[in-house]
């Protein structure tokens, strides 16, 4: 082999070498801040969901406590709780509240997927008979064991 190609050989072999330590650090530091900045993302998306969810518990619990203080169970009287015109007023006070708890969980969240949980409200006298409820199909019957089990006096 000639002086000159060994020459050229040894140059690159000299020049490549730290080339090849430099990328291999350069990828490194690249893999390392990238990893980095997919935690801070993280990190701010798991922040926004917590407060989603707070802000979501939160209403309900003000949608709650201001349901203790209408009309409907300050108001009612139980001697006429079976009477026609007082299953009426309960009727549309849970239908009213049942729509507006949908649209406050829509305008608080924006999409359709993330509407409120709640399905049905009823309200029923102490044997468990639902006099009213957003779901008709329920009244006159007794609350489906899988509320009544919920519903312990132990919990409360």
């Amino acid at each position: 082999m000639k002086l000159n190609t060994k020459l050229v050989i040894l140059f690159l072999c000299i020049a490549l070498i730290p080339m090849v330590i430099l990328e291999g650090i350069s990828i490194t530091e690249i893999s390392d801040d990238l990893v980095y900045q997919k935690e801070i993302a993280l990190d701010s998306s798991l922040v926004s969901k917590i407060a989603d969810i707070e802000h979501y518990l939160d209403t309900r619990q003000i949608q709650t406590k201001l349901f203790a203080t209408t009309f409907l169970p300050l108001q009612l009287d139980l001697t006429k709780i079976k009477e026609p015109e007082t299953l009426d007023k309960i009727q549309i006070q849970i239908d009213a509240m049942l729509v507006e708890t949908r649209a406050n969980s829509l305008n608080n969240f924006g999409e359709v997927d993330t509407r409120s949980s709640i399905n049905t409200i009823f309200f029923s006298d102490g044997n468990g008979k639902i006099l009213a409820s957003t779901n008709r199909e329920l009244i006159g019957h007794k609350i489906p064991n899988e509320f009544s089990d919920q519903l312990s006096v132990k919990n409360y």
